[in-house]
């Protein structure tokens, strides 16, 4: 297993995706995100995030499903054949208030998570192959160390 940090958002100059964690050939795209209390969730079909409180729901933009996409179309090719997933791991701002994250309504390609969850579903994802979670993909090692 290895950890590539900032790698380059596809597409963009400015932007990037916080951590890539490369098991064999497997990647999990991690942005991670300090939140206040409330309830947030996925968008399905869209790049967005709807965020509920008090005040009701208002939507803001998610742009790791974009970079999922980017990237599963990058590395999922004939010489790399990379499976991606991407994570927004949200740490709450408040440990006296709710944090809710809700994943009912995605396609599954991200989703929000609790650090504990980030490593439980990573854990269970990467052993699913015993052959392929105790290697690294050395092609798709520098091809990510590269971007």
């Amino acid at each position: 297993m290895r950890l590539v940090n900032g790698l380059a958002f596809p597409g963009s100059e400015t932007a990037d995706v916080d951590h890539a964690v490369l098991c064999g050939r497997r990647v999990a795209l991690i942005d991670s995100k300090a939140w206040k209390p409330a309830t947030y969730a996925m968008v399905a079909g869209h790049d967005a995030i709807r965020v509920g409180g008090d005040e009701g729901w208002s939507y803001f933009p998610a742009h790791m499903p974009t970079a999922v996409e980017r990237y599963r179309a990058s590395l999922g090719g004939r010489r790399l054949r990379a499976e991606v997933r991407g994570y927004i791991v949200v740490h709450p701002k408040s440990i006296t208030e709710d944090l809710e994250l809700l994943n009912d309504r995605t396609d599954g390609s991200v989703r929000l998570v609790t650090a504990n969850e980030l490593i439980e579903e990573l854990g269970t994802w990467f052993s699913e192959d015993e052959e392929q979670a105790t290697t690294v993909d050395r092609r798709l090692l520098s091809f990510l160390l590269r971007s």
